[in-house]
């Protein structure tokens, strides 16, 4: 073999190894990782104030135990998980701490002691179904800790971990509902549509032939086929529309610095839920909505239309598929999504009654939605 042709050998090679160890790609949430962030420093805190301050002494082992930190990072940052519901939180950590201090007291050296610990742990956790990576950790502190075993022993399953897998799960259930989130997972009263042709035992036996049952439960699944199907029935009933052609004309657009009294009142004017704010250039900033308007209250005469707005709004591109915007007003955040152009320039405000229109169209309707021509006028 040439040097020319080992050396591309090796450029491929370390190529695939830099794909293959990169980040995935994908969007970063800067709200879900300041919730998540803050949530977890918060379970820490209590859980930290909670043992300073209930004076129990050292020997009852109400001390903050390490894994605690990888259990709160589940429960809060991936609380769909099937990892982070309360029962791998409490079956998954009880079962492992037995299988720590019970293989500290049987066997004697403590590497083999934690190997056997965790063994045990992992196979406890998969045939309880209760998999919780945290409560690995935690099988192996009898073994790594003697004073775990010769102070506490078998109370060690108690406490501490019990005791902290409870708070944090009374944590979890507060902090998700304050968040606008749901925890613990509940599982669907129904099967979702795309997955009534398929029975529980068929989506789990899907999941164990690819080997995912560890990472995704069956209801994920069946929500996972649910969003697929709906994506597949709004692309039939949108006909290949894009954004652009379901939207209305334009009603008024604002400035940062209009004065908000004169923004309300072109809003009660043209009966809009909200405005586009729009810079000098035409480049989209912000949207000013009725909501926006009711915080607003009282509306000083020296109030803009800047200190009021929802700057760097939820945006789609005008000619982007109709049933993007589909899914994001079913989310019930928006009522109305602003378009632009490729230069971020707004271009139209699409609402859902713009929406109600394209969906409540039946073939056979006198006058079907029509793609509209680049003029903005509905061809013929």
């Amino acid at each position: 073999m040439s040097r020319n042709t080992t050396r591309q050998s090796l450029t491929r090679g370390l190529r695939r190894l830099s794909v293959a160890i990169r980040p995935p790609p994908g969007h970063l949430d800067g709200a879900a990782l300041a919730r998540v962030s803050l949530g977890c420093c918060l379970a820490v805190l209590l859980a930290g104030v909670l043992v300073a301050v209930s004076g129990l002494p050292a020997h009852t082992g109400f001390t903050l135990i390490a894994p605690f930190g990888a259990s709160a990072l589940l429960v809060v940052g991936v609380p769909n998980s099937p990892m982070a519901q309360p029962w791998p939180v409490l079956v998954g950590n009880g079962g492992s701490a037995l299988a720590g201090v019970l293989a500290a007291q049987w066997v004697p050296a403590p590497l083999l002691s934690a190997a056997v610990a965790l063994g045990a742990a992992v196979a406890f956790m998969f045939l309880a179904r209760a998999l919780h990576p945290p409560a690995g950790a935690i099988s192996l502190l009898p073994a790594m800790d003697p004073d775990i075993l010769t102070g506490l022993g078998l109370r060690f399953i108690l406490m501490p971990v019990l005791t902290e897998a409870l708070l944090l799960l009374a944590f979890g259930m507060v902090w998700h509902r304050l968040t606008g989130r749901v925890y613990p997972f509940r599982q669907p009263n129904e099967t979702p549509r795309a997955a009534q042709q398929f029975s529980p035992d068929d989506l789990e036996a899907i999941l164990e032939r690819l080997r995912l049952t560890a990472n995704i439960g069956v209801a994920d699944f069946g929500r996972l086929l649910a969003a697929a199907d709906e994506m597949r029935h709004a692309d039939t009933r949108t006909d290949g529309l894009t954004c652009a052609d379901a939207a209305g004309p334009v009603a008024d657009v604002l400035t940062p610095d209009t004065p908000l009294a004169q923004a309300r009142d072109r809003m009660l004017a043209v009966r809009a839920y909200s405005l586009a704010v729009t810079d000098g250039a035409g480049r989209l900033v912000g949207v000013l909505s009725q909501s926006d308007l009711l915080r607003a209250d009282p509306i000083l005469p020296q109030a803009q239309v800047a200190g009021a707005m929802t700057a760097d709004p939820v945006s789609l591109p005008a000619g982007a598929p109709l049933r993007k915007a589909l899914s994001v007003l079913a989310e019930g955040r928006w009522r109305a999504i602003p378009l632009t152009d490729p230069d971020g320039r707004f271009v139209a405000m699409l609402s859902r009654a713009d929406l109600i229109g394209v969906l409540a169209y039946r073939p056979g309707s006198t006058s079907p939605l029509q793609p509209r021509s680049a003029s903005g006028i509905a061809e013929p």
